[in-house]
Order: C-alpha cells, then structure tokens, then sequence
C-alpha cells in the first residue's frame, strides 16, 4: 500500500515541477560576480577624474614645494623655533639721498637679551670696499619697543653703498645707493 502512494506522490512533486515557469538566466561575466553599486553613469566617472586630477595636483604641488630649495628654506624657518633672545636691526625707511647728504634711518629691537645700549656703525663705502664715510651711534632700547636713530653722512664721491652693523650683535645691513644716471625708487620698500 505504501508504494503506490510513494510513487503518486513522486509523481505529483515531479509534475508540478515541470509546470514551473521556467527561470530565464543570463549569462554571467566576471565582473558580475561583485556586490551591485550604483550604476556608472557619465557624471560619474566625471567626478571620479576630477578626484584623481586634484589628487595629482596636490601631488605635483608638494613635490614643487620640496624640490624647490628657497620655498624648503623658508619653510624650515617657519617651523624652526625663534630663539627666545635676539636682536632685530633693520631699515626703518629706505635711505635717502638728499642734496651732499645720505640719511639712513635705522631700529633696533632688542628681545629679552638685557642689553640696552646698543652701538651702531653706519657708514658708506665705494665699489672697491674702501670706507667714505662713517659715524657711530649709541642707540639705547627700552624693553618691549624698538628704538630709532636716523644717521646722516655726507656723500662723497665714489660712495655706492650704506652699510649698518651692530658692534655688539655682529648684525649687519647694507642698500645700494642709487647710481647718479639712475632713476630714483618709487613706493615704500
């Protein structure tokens, strides 16, 4: 009794089987064998290239930026620490060339070094590296502020070149005075 049942139900299961609508497959690629994204669109892979060419001009940026020896210096002083004591000499205005006469205004700003007196050299030189001209000045600084004097020489002839140290700090300054035929600079330095 149990047989003919058995093979009614084989036949059953088997029948409604094949009644199935029959599943339609497609071939698979490689490819398809990844999870699904979103679909790639032209706007798409626009926006992954201009990802990419950011990337490759940060890239060409820094190296530019490290190959190139004045911008690594400066940036090396820019993360390098400032001592915590120093002495800043340097030109207040630019200086002038007035009738016989050459005024050199100059600061000094002494940070936290204690030192307030401050000696100041400044004197003229001609092309050959003889000196012309020259005066000294005691300048002294009161803490936190810069300190200026204005020294005035007389131009002799010959005379191309202002020179400023610092006796005590081994700082020195020197601008090029303008050549007679020259025309004269415009605008603040």
């Amino acid at each position: 009794m149990s047989s003919p049942s058995v093979a009614k139900l084989a036949w059953t299961e088997m029948s409604a089987v094949c009644r199935r609508p029959a599943r339609r497959f497609r071939a698979r690629r490689i490819h398809d064998s990844a999870p699904a994204g979103p679909p790639r669109t032209p706007s798409h892979r626009r926006t992954i290239l201009l990802v990419l060419l950011a990337l490759l001009a940060v890239v060409v940026s820094v190296v530019v930026v490290v190959a190139t020896p004045r911008i690594r210096e400066e940036l090396k002083r820019s993360f390098s620490p400032v001592p915590a004591r120093y002495t800043e000499l340097y030109f207040t205005r630019t200086p002038v060339v007035a009738g016989g006469s050459v005024r050199v205004p100059v600061s000094v700003d002494a940070h936290g070094t204690g030192v307030r007196t401050h000696r100041l050299l400044v004197s003229l030189e001609a092309a050959d590296g003889r000196t012309t001209a020259s005066a000294a000045t005691d300048l002294t600084t009161p803490p936190g502020t810069p300190a200026e004097a204005v020294s005035t020489l007389p131009l002799r002839a010959g005379s191309v070149l202002v020179r400023v140290s610092l006796q005590d700090g081994g700082q020195s300054l020197h601008y090029r005075l303008p050549s007679q035929g020259a025309p004269a600079p415009v605008g603040a330095p």
